[in-house]
């Protein structure tokens, strides 16, 4: 019969006495009751410690029932190597009548061994006496298990460290998955993703009993089935009921005619990438279960790195033969230094050039001596702290010879050099990185914080990104603008943003810029400045656009008030002029015409000549003003430009004086112009006066003319012109020349540079206005103390439109040749490059004619033509090209300069190869003039 143990008493065995007893029972009901229904092992043992009672949940774990139980009976479940240390501390713990607490392993039902934490506590009755034992059992084998895997892993982490052979690591790493899971037969093979092709790194099995390295089926081939389904699905775990033999095929160790029943496969990764497989089995059935597959897989992933960085280090240590050969001529800096003494053993090349040290120096020198002072402390520290394997260390700050401190990767791999171990490093300067990240950030904030209008685009014209400003200014909120098309924004006033049309704009110039009228959210209206520039990758292909706008809606407000103040000072000023001009004339002509009253008949015709000459001045300045106001009417009729000059040419001779020489190059087969011709010779008499005064002790005055071609080419690089074909009437002057802020003013109404009382400040500003009356355009060009050069460009009478249209479709030809350009102006000079780069051509740019001839210094082998603008600083075009050609004569040069070549020194460029291409030029022009002079030097 089942005896009753404390856990099955009844809560009603015993009578009731008093209302204590009753609250004890009710106590120990609840007690039995949770004693009953908990998870958990719970036993009760007699003071001299044999156990009476326990909860099912020991029956359940152990499978022993209650009379296999008692006494000492438990014991059967403890394993047989832990049951003396149990059992003896069990004794010990009723002798002393202390708590006891021990880990060992107990059998489970199903005859699996499961670690136990067990603990018990003495109950004493009220005279102090051990009335009972009380104890649990707690599973701890999960925990036993993480920690027997932890230990596993520290040993396995320091042997790999310690490893130096790919083959040392896999002994490594399979004696670890031995003592986590254990295997009959295992193998590592290593595996190159860009070859597909496995190789065998070590292989293992079961030969007589016995653990034995064996030779793979198949070294160096491509990988087997299950390989590949690892590679495609991850971890494998095969369990064969009835192992059949494999073919060889499928295997890659052991022996083929004794099939493993249990296998496990899993990939080594390393830098996300599978960079080898390994793989345990076992002669038993069901031997492995997903927890094995999970820990195996663990185990692969913990060593992938340490494989990796095996194999590069035996890689390195192959490469240390040929260190004499590639040391040197590396074009990175490296240096060899003395691990114990941190002396600098060896530097190549790169590094004496970079640093500025010489040879003899850097051998002189410590790793400290190179570094500023205050990260001294932090190199040492970080010396005591570095292993023997490879190194990827930075930024640290490294000082050159210059006193300059730049930012250093460092990539180091310990050797031994000339006997004594050191450390081979590669110092990779970022600063120039650094500086960019930091300019990116800076950028972006720059960019959050405008207060332009700054909008990024995709290459259809979608919105991706809108900034603050456009939020502020416009009152569109970011997230309901990106992803529409940047034609949708309220557009007001004659010109349309077009995306499409813009784009081809920019392909070709490069940027766009202009101005529209846009609508807020609230219908208000803002008018802004746009530009767009596009975004390119490394290739130079365009990946998106950037939009900035400029709200200008406050300054053009402020603009027109301006103007209307100017124009009412301009028709005060002229109102001025004006009658002091007639105040003077009418002076003459009444002080003459009083003196012909009393004069005698030979002084009569005297007077009157006067008179009429005051008369013929007033005429003149009236025509001025009628010309200025474009108030008088024209006459136009076909003329020859030719001959217009042509018949002025002695007038003008006697007007400007003998100390100055006109010269007259006449173009052939000159289109007439549809022209007034009164209004012309006020054009070239007033740029003839003009050039006149700007050369008070002489020199040397320039006309010109030729029929010219402005095609779209040329309107894109030159925004003042437009399409069509004209009659070019040059005037050029080698004279005193005009800076930059008189050059912008000189058609200004009354704007003179001549002293008081010596000019009206009109000439020019009637030259301007009569050109434009004639549909024509004008540009000037000067530089101080060189001269002046205007380019009047006048239609022609008769449109040639196939003129226009053969240039239009004519595309110049490009090449690979590589071009030497030098142009002072920044704005030319990016144009310049860009028309030249867009045909292929490799263009090296200076600024001056002394960074010229430094920069074919360091070229000249591979310089095929300099384009070199006459006028720069520093060192001229000629000065330069002089200099070039002293050591390398012969070299193809083209000029540029926005003076005539007739006027410049004379015979300078009749020498032969000596070419000028007059500005302004169109992008044509030049690629026409470059591809001819590289064709003339083969």
């Amino acid at each position: 019969m089942k005896q009753p143990s404390r856990f099955d008493e009844s809560p009603d065995s015993t009578p009731q006495h008093s209302s204590a007893e009753q609250h004890l029972r009710e106590s120990e009901a609840r007690f039995r009751s949770l004693v009953l229904a908990t998870a958990q092992a719970i036993w009760t043992a007699g003071p001299d410690g044999r156990l009476t009672s326990k909860n099912p949940s020991w029956e359940a774990f152990t499978g022993l029932t209650h009379q296999e139980s008692v006494d000492f009976g438990w014991l059967k479940a403890v394993h047989p190597e832990d049951q003396q240390l149990t059992l003896s501390a069990w004794k010990t713990a009723v002798a002393n009548t202390a708590s006891y607490s021990i880990e060992h392993r107990l059998q489970r039902h199903d005859g699996q061994w499961r670690y136990m934490l067990t603990r018990a506590v003495p109950v004493f009755d009220e005279q102090g006496q051990v009335r009972e034992w009380i104890g649990a059992n707690t599973d701890i084998t999960e925990r036993k298990r993480a920690e027997f895997r932890g230990a596993v892993f520290s040993v396995l982490g320091q042997r790999l460290s310690a490893a130096r052979t790919p083959r040392d690591a896999a002994r490594t790493i399979l004696d670890a998955a031995d003592q986590l899971i254990g295997w009959d037969g295992c193998f590592l093979d290593s595996y190159s993703s860009e070859q597909d092709v496995i190789n065998s790194v070590l292989a293992m099995d079961l030969m007589n009993g016995l653990r034995t390295e064996v030779a793979p089926s198949g070294d160096g081939g491509e990988p087997t089935a299950t390989m590949r389904r690892v590679l495609a699905e991850g971890a494998q775990l095969i369990l064969r009921e009835n192992p059949q033999s494999q073919p060889n095929s499928t295997m890659r160790f052991g022996d083929v005619n004794r099939p493993a029943a249990s296998l496990m496969f899993v990939p080594i990764r390393s830098s996300l990438k599978v960079a080898g497989f390994l793989s345990i089995q076992s002669y038993k059935l069901h031997a492995y279960s997903r927890e094995d597959l999970r820990t195996l897989q663990s185990l692969a992933d913990y060593c992938g790195a340490a494989l990796e960085r095996i194999q590069s280090e035996e890689a390195l240590h192959a490469s240390e033969r040929k260190y004499l050969l590639l040391f040197d001529r590396n074009p990175s800096p490296l240096i060899v230094y003395d691990i114990e003494t941190l002396r600098v053993l060896a530097a190549n090349e790169a590094a004496i050039h970079h640093y500025g040290y010489s040879r003899e120096e850097f051998l002189a020198m410590t790793l400290k001596d190179y570094r500023p002072p205050e990260d001294v402390p932090f190199l040492v520290k970080k010396m005591q702290t570095m292993g023997d394997g490879l190194q990827l260390l930075g930024p640290f700050r490294h000082l050159k010879k210059d006193g300059s401190i730049i930012l250093v990767d460092i990539n180091s791999h310990s050797l031994t050099f000339e006997g004594r171990k050191a450390r081979l490093v590669m110092m990779t300067d970022i600063t120039e990185r650094k500086r960019a990240e930091d300019n990116l950030v800076r950028l972006a904030t720059a960019v959050e914080q405008s207060t332009d209008i700054i909008i990024h685009l995709d290459l259809d014209g979608l919105i991706e990104y809108v900034n603050p400003a456009f939020e502020r200014i416009t009152g569109y909120g970011r997230e309901a603008m990106v992803g529409r098309h940047i034609n949708s924004l309220p557009q007001d006033g004659e010109a349309h943003f077009e995306f499409a049309h813009l784009v081809g704009r920019i392909a070709v110039s490069g940027s766009w810029s202009g101005r529209f009228v846009s609508r807020k959210k609230d219908g208000q209206k803002f008018e802004a400045d746009v530009s767009i520039y596009p975004i390119r990758d490394e290739g130079g292909k365009i990946t998106s656009y950037i939009a900035v706008e400029r709200d200008v809606t406050r300054e053009t407000a402020l603009e027109e008030q301006v103007r209307l103040a100017q124009k009412m000072e301009a028709i005060g000023l002229l109102a001025g002029g004006v009658a002091h001009d007639f105040n003077n004339l009418l002076q003459v002509i009444m002080g003459y015409t009083m003196l012909a009253r009393s004069a005698s008949e030979h002084e009569l015709g005297h007077h009157l000549e006067q008179v009429q000459k005051a008369a013929e001045r007033a005429t003149q300045l009236t025509r001025q003003l009628l010309a200025f106001g474009r108030r008088q009417a024209m006459q136009k009729t076909d003329t020859d430009i030719n001959q217009l000059v042509a018949d002025h040419l002695k007038m003008l001779r006697r007007l400007i004086g003998e100390n100055i020489e006109i010269h007259f190059l006449a173009g052939k087969h000159l289109e007439n112009i549809f022209a007034d011709k009164g209004q012309l010779e006020q054009v070239l008499l007033n740029l003839c006066v003009n050039a006149r005064d700007a050369m008070p002790n002489g020199g040397q005055l320039t006309l010109e003319t030729q029929n010219f071609v402005i095609d779209h080419s040329f309107c894109e690089d030159h925004p003042w012109a437009r399409a069509g074909n004209f009659i070019l009437l040059t005037v050029t002057d080698n004279g005193m020349g005009m800076d930059r802020e008189t050059l912008s003013r000189i058609f200004e109404p009354f704007f003179t540079t001549k002293p008081k009382g010596r000019g009206t400040g009109l000439g020019l500003s009637v030259v301007y206005g009569i050109i434009r009356q004639h549909e024509g355009l004008i540009h000037v060009y000067s530089e101080p103390g060189l001269g002046t050069t205007f380019k009047i460009y006048i239609p022609m009478a008769q449109r040639v439109s196939e003129m226009v249209e053969q240039n239009l479709h004519t595309v110049p030809p490009g090449g690979t040749e590589t071009i030497l350009l030098a142009e002072d102006e920044p704005m030319v000079r990016q144009l310049a490059v860009k028309t030249l780069e867009r045909v292929g051509y490799r263009v090296i740019a200076a600024s001056n004619g002394e960074e010229t001839c430094d920069l074919f210094a360091l070229h000249a082998k591979d310089v095929d033509l300099l384009l070199l603008d006459v006028v720069m600083p520093k060192l001229g075009g000629k000065e330069a090209y002089s200099r070039i050609n002293e050591t390398h004569p012969g070299v193809p040069v083209l000029f540029c300069s926005g003076y005539s070549g007739n006027s410049l020194e004379a015979g300078y460029f009749q020498v032969e190869g000596l070419e000028l291409l007059q500005k302004p030029y169109s992008s044509n022009d030049l690629l026409l003039k470059v591809r001819e002079l590289l064709e003339k030097r083969k």
